[in-house]
């Protein structure tokens, strides 16, 4: 397949799926095997875990890259996102921002861009124009909103309701919250995209 996709002349390849691309072993050296093809590469990653200098390097050779990332409140991330930190993620943002910075790099090639993707449910729905603002003061610009889907979780596991399931009392606050933060985004010329669910 790495092969074969350079002399197909597609345009971008997503090198992730259900899941987190970073915790394979070696997912770095794949990544630059097509990079140095001239293969174009987009990434969704959790960011949650520690990157090394390798595998900033590697990032900072992708066309883009979508942090996931539901919310700005610490606490609320390590319970929405399991074993996931926020200051983690935080501190890979600015890892990677000073490693496109540095001047030798900046001269080689284009940074990729960040987006961030958005869960909403009923855990974060209320928040999101806080969200969005805590998202931009990191350069974030361009924004995917997704609709919670429901999958068999562990006993006690933490599962907050899609929005569409929330009560009527509350469903009308959340139509209010979402509407607000869209209008906010239109109103700053963000980039930001609502899956059909959430819609």
């Amino acid at each position: 397949l790495m092969d074969m996709l350079p002399e197909t002349g597609v345009n971008l390849v997503g090198v992730n799926g259900h899941g987190e691309t970073t915790i394979y072993k070696n997912w770095h050296l794949h990544c630059n095997r097509l990079i140095e093809k001239g293969v174009a590469l987009h990434i969704t990653s959790n960011f949650c875990k520690p990157f090394s200098e390798h595998e900033l390097e590697t990032l900072s050779r992708f066309r883009s890259i979508e942090i996931s990332c539901d919310t700005h409140n610490r606490e609320l991330f390590k319970t929405m996102r399991r074993g996931g930190d926020l200051d983690v993620l935080l501190e890979n943002i600015s890892r990677l921002k000073a490693f496109l910075t540095s001047r030798e790099r900046k001269k080689r090639r284009l940074p990729p861009t960040l987006s961030f993707s958005c869960v909403v449910s009923s855990a974060n729905v209320l928040h999101l124009t806080e969200y969005v603002k805590f998202a931009r003061s990191l350069g974030i610009r361009t924004f995917n909103f997704c609709s919670l889907k429901k999958y068999p979780l562990a006993p006690g596991s933490f599962q907050p309701l899609p929005v569409a399931e929330m009560a009527d009392q509350l469903l009308e606050k959340a139509e209010a919250s979402l509407l607000k933060v869209f209008d906010h985004l239109k109103s700053i010329d963000a980039v930001f995209t609502v899956q059909d669910g959430l819609l």
